[in-house]
């Protein structure tokens, strides 16, 4: 039996749009210094309306990122909207800097 929640990062995007994930696991680390989720997969997750949403389950936290209406499409190579999606993965991380924080200070 294990004594904590287990929390898990879930990034959808697929393609190039996988710079917001990268933005928003760079903002975890470096901006908001929260390192310690157990589980991180990276994924293609399909028909989701939110950027952003937490799940819960017995025993765990998921978060699942997946961003919609990016500047970079699935086979962009344009190197200014693949840096405006991974600054959107920024401020999306950045946005819920507070709930962020109470999970993983729970977890």
């Amino acid at each position: 039996m294990q004594d904590r929640e287990l929390t898990a990062i879930v990034c959808s995007g697929g393609g190039m749009r996988s710079a917001h994930g990268a933005g928003f696991l760079y903002a975890l680390a470096t901006k908001l210094g929260i390192t310690t989720p157990d589980v991180m997969v990276g994924s293609s997750i399909r028909d989701i309306s939110t950027n952003v949403f937490q799940m819960k389950a017995p025993g765990a936290h998921v978060i699942a990122v997946a961003p919609q209406n990016l500047p970079a499409g699935k086979l962009t190579r344009d190197q200014k909207k693949l840096q405006k999606t991974f600054d959107q993965g920024v401020s999306d991380a950045l946005s819920i800097e507070n709930e962020l924080r109470e999970l993983f200070a729970t977890s």
